[in-house]
C-alpha cells in the first residue's frame, strides 16, 4: 500500500502484534523510530532507503522535510484484522494517524 505524511506530520505510535512490515521509501525525508523493548533507535529515511519493523517492535515515524515523504508498505502475512497493532509510546508527539494515499 501507498502511504503518505505531509510536511512535518508525526504519526501515532504503535506495536506489531501479530506481522512483519517492510517499508520502501519513495520520497521526501524522514526518521523512523523502532524499539523492541530492549534498545530503540532512530533511522534517517528518504527515496531507496527500505526497513523492516519486526514483529513486536513500536514504531513511529515522522516526516521532516518540505515535501511529502511517500512510502509503500508490504505486510507479511496479510493484514488480518484489527488485532494487528496496539498503541505504543513513543518519542514523539503524533499529529496524525497514517493516512493511505490513493
Amino acid at each position: 500500500m501507498h502511504y503518505r505524511l505531509k510536511p512535518s506530520q508525526i504519526l501515532l505510535a504503535f506495536r506489531n502484534l501479530t506481522l512483519e512490515e517492510f517499508w520502501y521509501f519513495l520520497s521526501g525525508y524522514g526518521e523512523v523510530w523502532r524499539s523492541d523493548g530492549e534498545k530503540a533507535e532512530i533511522t534517517p529515511v528518504a527515496s531507496g532507503v527500505s526497513l523492516t519493523i519486526p514483529i513486536g517492535t513500536a514504531f513511529q515515524i515522522r516526516c521532516i522535510c518540505n515535501e511529502p515523504l511517500d512510502l509503500l508498505r508490504v505486510y507479511v502475512p496479510a493484514w488480518p484484522a484489527d488485532t494487528v497493532l496496539e498503541p505504543a509510546q513513543g518519542p514523539w508527539t503524533a499529529t496524525s494517524h497514517l493516512i493511505r494515499h490513493p
